[in-house]
């Protein structure tokens, strides 16, 4: 399995535990969130997950594991 995979494997395990931690850290920084938008949040940011597999490229000098976190963050304040 490469990086790629490891880390979309890594960030989704378990009903997606990582990646909902890296959401709710940025989203805390809005104030206001109805837990009811969490959802919303937690879609969008899965769906640029799986754009940015086709989008990374490893000779930028990034690993995917940072790539994604600069996805998941963008993500959540485009939301």
């Amino acid at each position: 399995m490469n990086q790629v995979e490891e880390t979309i494997q890594w960030l989704f395990a378990n009903d997606a535990k990582e990646m909902k931690k890296i959401c709710n850290k940025e989203m805390m920084q809005f104030g206001g969130i109805s837990e009811m938008d969490y959802d919303d949040f937690y879609s969008r940011v899965g769906l640029d997950i799986n754009l940015a597999k086709e989008s990374f490229d490893s000779t930028k000098g990034k690993t995917f594991k940072e790539y994604a976190f600069g996805v998941i963050k963008l993500s959540v304040w485009k939301e």
